[in-house]
């Protein structure tokens, strides 16, 4: 089993997370966390606790991604993996960072070279995330529970070809009625205060009950 964990931080965007390998094949190579499944538990728990021993992370949101299983993709032999992808929240991040640089953040536009198929299973799983930033709403699943408004910007620009608009961008969000805007605020290097957001999910499961289309536009 695999797991493609991502976080966010604004000044990074986007980041997965990867493992130096300790032993062959691809000793000292970067790798997805990973392990084998044992005999007498499920898959859910099964990825979890290899993400856990490896990482020392838990994630909050997790799903099945793909399995992949071309015959050679191990050099030891026929292995099958079953990939999952998983979000981690931006507090919970720091535990994985390791003094020893076995393990280490990576933006996903700047992934190094990486052992066996892992590049492959990576890119599936920022298409499966692009498609389900907004549509599923996984973009506040990445973010801290009250975020600026521009955080939610640099993340959903962390998938795009090219930056939204910014003016469109937020009156269409905005528009949805999903974000409750907070006392809480910090002021910018002009003076003008930026505005605390969090997300009100009753209101989104309500809007998304009558059918409401939360559609943005891509790039």
């Amino acid at each position: 089993m695999d797991v493609v964990v991502f976080s966010f931080r604004q000044a990074e965007g986007i980041r997965v997370l990867l493992c130096k390998r300790r032993s062959e094949p691809f000793k000292h190579r970067w790798a997805l966390p990973g392990g084998s499944l044992q005999y007498d538990e499920s898959l859910e728990r099964g990825v979890q606790r290899i993400l856990e021993s490896r990482t020392m992370i838990k994630a909050t949101y997790m799903e099945q991604l793909h399995t992949f299983g071309k015959p050679d993709r191990d050099p030891r032999g026929r292995i099958i993996s079953i990939a999952y992808m998983a979000i981690a929240k931006p507090e919970r991040i720091n535990l994985a960072e390791d003094e020893s640089g076995e393990i280490y953040w990576y933006n996903i536009r700047r992934i190094p070279d990486l052992a066996f198929d892992h590049r492959r299973i990576i890119q599936a799983a920022i298409v499966k995330l692009k498609n389900k930033i907004w549509n599923d709403l996984l973009c506040f699943e990445m973010l801290e529970a009250k975020f600026l408004f521009s955080d939610l910007e640099i993340l959903f620009n962390s998938l795009q070809d090219k930056p939204v608009e910014r003016r469109n961008f937020r009156k269409k969000v905005l528009s949805f009625g999903i974000l409750e805007e907070l006392q809480d605020q910090i002021v910018g290097r002009r003076g003008r205060p930026a505005i605390y957001y969090r997300f009100n999910r009753t209101k989104y499961f309500e809007l998304r009950d009558r059918g409401y289309n939360f559609y943005l536009p891509q790039g």
